[in-house]
């Protein structure tokens, strides 16, 4: 998968200015049937236009486990994430230790031989909430390249900061949803 990818952005690199992925695991089922829903995938993609080009890749699941036991010694019985090693240089280009924060949808670019990257958490509730997470991307993208042009030198750093500013505004509202959800509990 690894070879294929990075073959994959090597021969569109000169011709797309920026790039998006979606990371995931077996474990958000939610993601796999949004990704294979033909409708979604034609939202999706109508939606990058030809100034971003969308790859979606499944990593394999990290789990639980303790520790090997060597004979003669006090075991430590505490568990400890165990990531495989397929994982690790693609969680890395992104500034990821393992996959404990997937599913997630990361905006990426070149800039020389640097890999600058915004990673963007994916409500992994149901498939429209996928849908969701990963076309207000999407959009706030679509909105910085009609903005700005696709070769302006300060396009990323706006996605960056659009980026962020829909995580602050989700958490808010996240934040009022639970919020009236205890007040609703209580009473008031």
């Amino acid at each position: 998968m690894l070879l294929e990818l990075t073959n994959e952005l090597h021969e569109l690199h000169g011709r797309v200015p920026l790039f998006g992925i979606v990371l995931f695991t077996e474990q958000h089922p939610f993601v796999v049937k949004c990704l294979h829903d033909g409708e979604y995938f034609s939202a999706l993609d109508s939606l990058s236009g030809d100034h971003m080009a969308v790859f979606a890749a499944g990593l394999r699941p990290g789990a639980h486990g303790f520790p090997e036991a060597r004979a003669g010694t006090i075991h430590m019985m505490r568990m400890l994430w165990r990531e495989p090693r397929e994982n690790h240089e693609v969680l890395g280009w992104f500034g990821l230790e393992d996959s404990r924060k997937l599913p997630l949808f990361a905006v990426f670019t070149f800039e020389g031989d640097d890999l600058l990257s915004e990673r963007h958490p994916i409500r992994n509730n149901s498939p429209e909430d996928v849908f969701r997470s990963i076309e207000e991307v999407l959009k706030a993208v679509r909105t910085c390249v009609e903005k700005m042009g696709r070769n302006s030198p300060q396009l990323f750093a706006d996605i960056r900061a659009r980026m962020r500013r829909i995580r602050v505004v989700g958490g808010a509202k996240r934040v009022l949803e639970i919020i009236g959800t205890f007040r609703g509990a209580a009473g008031v």
